[in-house]
């Protein structure tokens, strides 16, 4: 999500030419490939104009959009000739979004089989006050094209042995990556995982994204896939709906008591419902290892923003240890951009928090951290942290 220094200027360049391409946003969106922009949007859509990826990214182009919800949207890529895009199940991408207040960079994990040989998908869901969501909800259209880097990711299946039973949970948007895994299951038929079941906790019936497909794959497979969904209002919902949230009351009565032996669970949702959930799963037996969480966060999470220090940025030094050098920086600079303005650079790859290449261990102070990452949790509590997504809260010392 952040990127190197110089990148930056010529971002912020780059960022003041798009605002004042945006005053012309009807011209932006009126592509060969896609349809004239609506009235009403040219002040919130981006501008495709001088639009270039940053190294590690490449153009995608929009060649569909869907509404699975009210509110979402699912933008539908082309693959790109010459060299089309390898994912997992599971994993996500790196969209680099223009914006009029500078570049915006959102994760949004892949929801399609990646059998398919001609596109894959990502969907986003509104959230309130989300500049990016907001954009893409507002002004997707065919013909557009955003500039993304990945895969990224260990979220994947890969991480469960063939044959042991799964659970996976999601709540709201995090229905995603785990829509991946059980479309490219449904492909084969379950076999790899014969014992499947998705708990899928959503607000009220007509948000539930996918749904029609995913009561489609359960009704076709059954005693391999279970499908289990829990609403926050049960006004109008499917029969054999389970009352939601899916909290840490809720859980208690949905999972069950004892887990097949060997299972795997996968969660993708709200911080509160994961949290609950693993802590759930570990106290009925399932080993911390067996459980598997996606985390995603961004600016307009108040949490995150909070960590954040979102207010003008702080003086701090960053001393690196074994350099025996102190460096000047600021809160809002990332420990790989104060260190590339060192004499002493961390090696570095993705700058996305998908490789782990820019790994480093804090002695001590503190680091706001953006998700996801590729980060385990006991790496986390073993004081690892990635510089390329990491930012210093304070004075702070790294192993470097």
């Amino acid at each position: 999500m952040p990127l190197h220094l110089h990148a930056w200027t010529r971002w912020n360049q780059r960022a003041a030419r798009a605002q004042q391409t945006l005053r012309d946003l009807r011209t932006a969106l009126t592509r060969p490939l896609g349809p004239p922009s609506r009235p009403g949007a040219e002040q919130r859509a981006p501008s495709q104009a001088g639009l270039r990826p940053l190294p590690a990214e490449r153009l995608l182009t929009v060649v569909a959009v869907e509404r699975p919800a009210p509110d979402a949207v699912t933008l539908v890529f082309a693959q790109p000739e010459g060299a089309p895009l390898r994912f997992v199940p599971g994993q996500f991408l790196t969209f680099t979004l223009p914006h009029p207040d500078g570049p915006l960079r959102r994760s949004y994990s892949i929801c399609t089989d990646p059998a398919d040989p001609d596109t894959f998908a990502v969907t986003a869901r509104r959230v309130a006050g989300g500049r990016a969501s907001n954009l893409l909800n507002d002004t997707a259209a065919p013909g557009m094209t955003l500039a993304a880097s990945g895969p990224h990711g260990r979220f994947t299946l890969d991480q469960a042995p063939a044959g042991a039973p799964l659970l996976l949970i999601a709540g709201g948007a995090g229905i995603t990556p785990l829509l991946a895994m059980v479309r490219a299951l449904a492909r084969r038929g379950f076999a790899d995982h014969p014992q499947t079941t998705l708990l899928y906790g959503s607000r009220r019936a007509d948000l539930i994204l996918f749904r029609p497909e995913l009561e489609a794959i359960a009704q076709a497979h059954p005693g391999a896939f279970a499908l289990r969904l829990a609403l926050d209002d049960l006004a109008d919902a499917p029969p054999g709906a389970l009352p939601g949230p899916l909290d840490a009351a809720h859980l208690g009565a949905h999972l069950p008591e004892r887990l097949a032996p060997g299972a795997h669970a996968f969660l993708c949702g709200p911080r509160p419902m994961m949290d609950a959930a693993a802590d759930l799963l570990q106290r009925r037996g399932l080993p911390a290892a067996q459980v598997h969480m996606e985390r995603f966060a961004s600016p307009e999470d108040g949490a995150s923003a909070a960590r954040l220090d979102a207010g003008p940025p702080r003086p701090v030094a960053i001393t690196f240890a074994r350099a025996g050098h102190t460096h000047a920086a600021d809160t809002h600079t990332t420990l790989l951009d104060a260190s590339e303005a060192s004499p002493h650079p961390i090696p570095s790859s993705c700058r996305v928090g998908g490789c782990g290449a820019c790994r480093v261990r804090v002695i001590s102070g503190e680091v706001w951290m953006e998700a996801p990452n590729c980060l385990s949790a006991e790496e986390v509590e073993a004081g690892w942290r990635l510089a390329c997504v990491g930012r210093p809260c304070g004075a702070l010392t790294i192993d470097h």
